[in-house]
């Protein structure tokens, strides 16, 4: 009964937070402006004015902007945590969904480290989005691998540093490094949904194990396309307990002699459009509409559950994937406007 009445109080504030999403016409609104002050006429009087404004792009930059999007998104999802209930298995999945945006960030620091640029790390990352707090200059200015994974001591992360570090050395890439990262967040995240209830557990395996299989199916495809991979290392990269695609199915995909075959593969419920979109001659410039294919699959999934039984997780789960899907096409226009690109051309490239 308690976590019935927790998640009433909690659905009533995310729909509100719903409510104010962007309409339809807005967004058509900011694609046809004529350029990047028309696109921030556009907000005003929405969510984003006070943030989003001409005086901070012109004296900061669209760069700050993004940040600041970001910076929002995790203020918001800190927001949900705190109307939750301390001990509850519910909570637990939120707060590591939280820990997304530590990686993000984790990520942006490993790539100056590896550049070679030395800094305390503040224009470059959000120390402010790590809960605790991370020391982002010991990280910075660590001198070899053995620094950084001492760096890291006492978070959920060095773990994946020890388990990858091998691999680095040997190659010199930060691939298997940010691969392991995000191995062991869905580790972490899976054992979690496993001990959630009923309702609760089906609605969360399948909000988050579609999006295990994008990002597996992404990943699988540009190795493929790009890189000269080894099917013996799909296990140190592919992502746990997708929806449809296991690592099975992987390793049989990854077998495929084309493209078109490989999406032929995935076209199972719920991708079962796939085939239907790529024929057998896929040229790599359709990866972009293939992801943004499985994108849709997820927020569809997503609208779904918005509008479905409200007193389980779902409805948050959802909410925080259409809450950056907003984000991230919010931020597509903002730079599409900056680079003159026609709207025709910006709509082709958003995903949500």
């Amino acid at each position: 009964m308690r976590d019935l009445i927790t998640y009433a109080f909690i659905n009533a504030r995310i729909r509100a937070m719903y409510g104010k999403f962007l309409t339809e016409e807005k967004w058509e609104e900011l694609l046809q402006a004529k350029d990047l002050p028309g696109a921030l006429a556009a907000l005003r009087g929405t969510l984003y004015d006070t943030f989003i404004r001409e005086d901070v792009v012109r004296d900061k930059g669209l760069e700050f902007i993004e940040r600041a999007l970001v910076f929002n998104d995790t203020g918001i999802h800190q927001k949900i945590l705190k109307n939750m209930r301390h001990n509850s298995r519910a909570r637990k999945v939120i707060e590591l969904l939280r820990e997304r945006d530590e990686i993000n960030e984790i990520k942006v620091m490993l790539r100056c480290w590896h550049d070679k640029k030395i800094t305390d790390g503040r224009e470059h990352v959000l120390p402010e989005a790590f809960v605790p707090p991370l020391d982002v200059g010991r990280v910075m200015s660590s001198r070899n691998m053995d620094e950084l994974v001492n760096a890291f001591d006492g978070s959920p992360y060095q773990s994946a540093f020890f388990s990858s570090s091998k691999k680095y050395r040997e190659t010199g890439s930060l691939f298997y490094i940010e691969s392991a990262l995000d191995r062991e967040h869905f580790e972490r995240l899976w054992r979690e949904v496993d001990r959630l209830p009923g309702s609760d557990r089906t609605v969360a395996a399948r909000l988050l194990g579609i999006e295990t299989d994008i990002e597996n199916i992404s990943c699988l495809i540009r190795l493929r396309q790009y890189f000269d991979f080894s099917s013996a290392d799909l296990s140190l990269v592919m992502l746990p307990r997708g929806y449809r695609v296991d690592e099975r199915m992987m390793r049989q995909l990854f077998i495929k002699e084309g493209l078109g075959d490989m999406v032929r593969g995935m076209a199972v419920r719920p991708y079962q459009d796939l085939a239907s979109l790529f024929g057998p001659e896929m040229e790599r410039s359709a990866l972009f509409l293939l992801e943004a294919a499985l994108y849709q699959v997820l927020f569809k999934e997503a609208r779904r559950v918005m509008g479905g039984f409200p007193f389980t997780i779902g409805t948050i789960l959802a909410y925080l994937i259409l809450k950056r899907a907003e984000t991230r096409k919010m931020i597509s226009i903002l730079y599409g406007k900056e680079y003159g690109m026609p709207p025709d051309r910006i709509k082709k490239a958003l995903v949500c």
